[in-house]
């Protein structure tokens, strides 16, 4: 009788601790994954609205008298077109952008 009694209850203990380790697995995989897109979802949304507050800062500059923009136009314009220049310049900014927005969390140290 007591060798019965002690392997029902090994084996609702057992049973009850691998249910519990099923369902922390569980809420833990749902809440990280939820985590990582609420936290990419929030990188995404500062460096958007960092961009668009330069774009609306740059467009209120008003330019001195006798200043010329350099326009890249002809071959130069084509050459810089075919080297990808301006891609790389606006993937160059959006990671300093990130790696800046990265520094202000303060858990992150690199």
């Amino acid at each position: 009788m007591v060798g019965f009694l002690s392997r029902i209850v090994t084996w609702f203990g057992a049973a009850g601790f691998s249910l519990f380790g099923a369902w922390k697995i569980f809420f833990a995989g749902t809440f990280i994954a939820f985590l990582m897109v609420g936290a990419y979802n929030l990188v995404a949304e500062i460096i958007q609205e960092l961009l668009n507050f330069v774009i609306t800062q740059v467009g209120t500059v008003e330019e001195p008298e006798g200043f010329t923009i350099a326009a890249f136009t002809g071959f130069v314009g084509w050459f810089l077109s075919v080297m990808k220049i301006p891609e790389c310049m606006s993937f160059i900014v959006t990671m300093i952008t990130l790696k800046w927005t990265l520094r202000k969390i303060p858990l992150l140290r690199w």
